[in-house]
């Protein structure tokens, strides 16, 4: 896959990540949460495999693609938010997969509640 360098943000260490954020694998209800650039940074050095579709949300709802890039993990900057009513969705069905939440009693307001509650529910 060709990609403009430009666009590319090295491991994503860039000031526009709002902190926290999710790691959301495309076809997998599983978000993993991320605290902080150093948890993103110990993520790049373990991250299971990633495929083309999978996707970073910061806590501003800003969506960020993943990719590989001569053998480095990358995110590009998709220049679009996420609707606040997919990421609740996708925070609902994580929560049905780990099993430690009624998700219709998920009431939250803005993104990075949504964010946190994933942290929440995944060490419940």
């Amino acid at each position: 896959m060709t990609q403009d360098r430009s666009s590319v943000v090295d491991k994503g260490v860039s000031k526009d990540i709002h902190w926290p954020a999710v790691v959301c694998y495309q076809g997998d209800d599983e978000l993993v949460y991320l605290a902080n650039k150093m948890d993103w940074l110990v993520y790049c050095d373990e991250a299971p495999m990633l495929t083309e579709g999978d996707k970073l949300i910061d806590s501003s709802g800003r969506l960020y693609d993943m990719t590989e890039y001569n053998g480095q993990l990358f995110l590009l900057d998709s220049d679009g938010f996420i609707l606040f009513a997919e990421l609740l969705l996708l925070v609902k069905k994580n929560a049905c997969l780990v099993q430690q939440v009624c998700s219709a009693k998920i009431d939250v307001s803005h993104y990075g509640q949504l964010i946190d509650l994933v942290r929440v529910i995944n060490i419940s």
